[in-house]
């Protein structure tokens, strides 16, 4: 995963398409809205998975992936200039992902209290999405446009 991203933002790099990819890979790292319900999840139960992880399993490969894009992110916007055309592209992405915090932040607050070792589904998926926004918020910041995002955790 690691070396597909790097190779990634590198040919990004040569194809001089730094602007739209960093606007690109940011929407990548917040995914699609995961509040919403996963339809492909409800086929996929429909088949017997050889090597079926279960709902509980797949965090730590979400959290790797938003974590290496991050860092490779970082990497390209620190070794690139955004056009200015791609500017309403981070502006539209800043509201994008202030209104999934802000929804996150809202979902988390109503979950019952409970210890560590029993969190459900729901605070794991909320959890990791918490993850990715404040992923994004870091690298918004960088553009002086975080703060809207960060403000709900």
């Amino acid at each position: 995963m690691d070396l597909g991203l790097g190779v990634l933002c590198e040919l990004l790099q040569i194809w001089n398409k730094t602007s739209v990819g960093i606007v690109t890979l940011m929407e990548w790292m917040l995914g699609e809205d995961d509040m919403e319900g996963d339809a492909t999840n409800e086929n996929v139960e429909n088949y017997d998975l050889l090597f079926d992880k279960g709902e509980f399993n797949l965090w730590a490969e979400k959290i790797m992936f938003a974590n290496l894009l991050q860092k490779h992110l970082l990497n390209l916007i620190s070794q690139s200039h955004l056009v200015p055309d791609y500017e309403s592209g981070l502006h539209q992405l800043t509201t994008m992902a202030a209104n999934q915090a802000q929804r996150v932040a809202w979902l988390l607050k109503g979950l019952p209290p409970a210890p560590e070792f029993s969190r459900t589904a729901d605070y794991t998926r909320l959890s990791i999405q918490k993850l990715k926004l404040l992923n994004v918020a870091k690298l918004l910041s960088l553009f002086g446009l975080g703060a809207v995002i960060t403000e709900h955790f």
